[in-house]
């Protein structure tokens, strides 16, 4: 299985900056700070919605994420690629990890699994990343 994982497919990674193709020295990144607030946006939702409804019925009413976005003021919170050169100047406030990390099918996978359990991912486009990066 190893072997085979080795072996496994390249991705290819664009500069969301200059639109050139990242090798090795450049980043992937997502505001987490921004999914954290939709995600902790989206629990309060949950519990007014849940006890708003509590006569009805069972808590856990879902929230609607359309309508949370929609309020919040943000769109899913999207994913770039950067050349180390070509990144935003910003406080670091970031989520991210190198492009060497991300190099094959498999790497994809141990990020995918990774990165499914912050609580703030469904908040950000990496379903729609992973799948433009692994074409």
């Amino acid at each position: 299985m190893e072997r085979e994982m080795s072996k496994s497919k390249k991705v290819r990674l664009i500069c969301d900056r200059c639109s050139k193709v990242v090798n090795l020295n450049g980043y992937i990144a997502v505001d987490d700070r921004k999914a954290s607030t939709l995600d902790r946006a989206a629990r309060a939702h949950e519990r007014e919605q849940a006890l708003a409804h509590a006569s009805a019925g069972p808590l856990g009413v879902p929230y609607d994420l359309e309508w949370l976005l929609q309020e919040s003021g943000y769109n899913s919170v999207p994913w770039h690629v950067f050349h180390d050169q070509c990144g935003p100047d910003d406080d670091g406030g970031h989520y991210g990890f190198p492009v060497e990390e991300f190099q094959t099918e498999a790497d994809v996978i141990r990020w995918m699994l990774h990165v499914g359990g912050k609580a703030w991912i469904e908040f950000t486009n990496w379903d729609d990343f992973v799948r433009k990066v692994i074409r």
